[in-house]
């Protein structure tokens, strides 16, 4: 490259930079192309090229090979030098032949020279003789696999004047394949004819995806055969929804309105989310549940077959009123339906969004639950102090059963459950304004 402010315009861009021993800058683009800049005063350094006609071939093999495609910006007139790497004397010209006697894998060496003190130097292989035959058996073509599936490979060489090849002649190198690039994933492995690795179930989720399974084996002449098999994903489409239109959800930790319909890998871990509260339509939405029983924010692995995740929503309704102390408030009818054969009840929160307008005389609400209709009740909960700033409280926990050895389902009925909410304050009034949000139980 000698002209780099041009040139890197329209460049790819840079994976890497390195400075090489000829103090030039080598390039290393995204596609893989490596360019070199190199900083000239005066004379520019020519360019070497090497075209060989068959650069493979049985012995004894005639190749033409070809500088007339190396260049010089200056236009100054190039000698050029060959050394073929079979040790026979060095040749001149544009072009010429040469003949290559014995198997092997051999190097050729063009140095161009302008006679102003600028030369340069390529290299190309040239593989004289018969090369294997790598064949891979396992897994054989138009595979298929889950994230989390351990993939056996097997494969065989053969050579006409070997035979059979040992381990010792393989190499394989397994690359993982995402739209139109790749990342190294296995090897190269060495000295085997078969092993396996395992598809990891976390990373990368798009469903693009791809592995490569890569076989070499080298003959003892250096001749080499090279050949790969690709397993690609089975793929399902999971949906995430909600039963209140307008919701919000991540998935992976990316927000995005209700339905999120995408295409991922069977076996994938994915992380799926509910933020609570949300403010629809200027009305306040908490979450109570997943179709999947899990947290608000849980990870799921990919099924095998098309599914859809619900995020359950209930809807805030505000509770504005003056109480005198000790005013008492009780609400009931939360149709806490739970599932059929549920059996035991792990804990039971309630979660309520309070201010008030005055924090003198430390104004304060206790919880109670009941089982029975109202004539018997748990233990009083309050939250920490209230504030004049609305703040959500959640009494409770999923595993806490307000002093209570147990619950049964029966008790969380409309006709037996009922949550009672006492005010104290020492004012002759205090106002407070109290969001009753809900109550959620953890039962299994």
């Amino acid at each position: 490259m000698n002209n780099p402010s041009s040139l890197f315009r329209n460049t790819e861009p840079a994976l890497d930079l390195k400075i090489g021993p000829d103090g030039a800058i080598y390039y290393l683009s995204f596609s893989g192309q490596v360019s070199r800049i190199l900083y000239t005063l005066g004379n520019r350094i020519p360019t070497a090229a090497i075209v060989a006609t068959p650069a493979i071939g049985t012995p004894p093999l005639i190749v033409n090979f070809d500088g007339s495609t190396s260049s010089d910006l200056d236009n100054d007139f190039l000698t050029y030098t060959w050394a073929f790497g079979d040790g026979t004397p060095n040749g001149s010209g544009v072009t010429l032949n040469h003949t290559y006697a014995a198997a092997g894998v051999y190097t050729a060496l063009l140095t161009v020279n302008d006679g102003r003190g600028g030369q340069h130097s390529t290299t190309m292989q040239i593989r004289v003789g018969t090369p294997p035959v790598a064949t891979i058996l396992t897994p054989g073509e138009g595979g298929f696999y889950n994230a989390g599936d351990t993939i056996q490979y097997t494969g065989s060489g053969t050579d006409l004047d070997e035979g059979t090849l040992l381990a010792s002649a393989f190499s394989w190198t397994i690359t993982f394949y995402h739209d139109t690039h790749s990342h190294p994933f296995l090897g190269p492995i060495t000295g085997a004819t078969s092993g396996s690795f395992q598809i990891p179930q976390v990373g990368e989720t798009a469903a693009n995806v791809w592995y490569r399974i890569h076989l070499k084996v080298t003959d003892r002449e250096g001749l080499t055969h090279e050949v790969f098999r690709d397993i690609r994903p089975n793929v399902v489409t999971l949906t995430l929804t909600s039963n209140t239109p307008g919701v919000t959800l991540t998935l992976d930790g990316q927000p995005a309105v209700a339905p999120i319909t995408i295409s991922s890998v069977v076996g994938i871990q994915r992380s799926i989310g509910a933020a609570s509260p949300q403010t629809i339509g200027g009305n306040q939405h908490v979450f109570v549940s997943w179709s999947t029983s899990g947290a608000a924010t849980h990870t799921i692995t990919t099924p095998a077959a098309a599914t859809t995740y619900t995020a359950t929503f209930q809807q805030i309704i505000p509770i504005t009123t003056n109480w005198f102390p000790p005013a008492v408030q009780v609400v009931q009818d939360f149709s806490l339906a739970l599932p059929s054969g549920t059996t035991t009840i792990n804990g039971l929160e309630v979660l309520l969004n309070l201010k008030v307008d005055s924090i003198s005389t430390a104004p304060q609400i206790s919880v109670q639950l009941s089982w029975d209709g109202g004539l018997s009740w748990t233990a009083a909960n309050s939250p920490p102090a209230p504030t004049t700033t609305e703040q959500m409280f959640i009494l409770g926990s999923a595993t806490n059963l307000w002093g209570r050895s147990s619950w049964t389902a029966s008790e969380l009925t409309n006709a037996n459950f009922r949550v009672r909410l006492t005010s104290t304050s020492a004012a002759a009034t205090r106002n407070f304004i109290l969001d009753v949000v809900g109550v959620r139980v953890t039962a299994q």
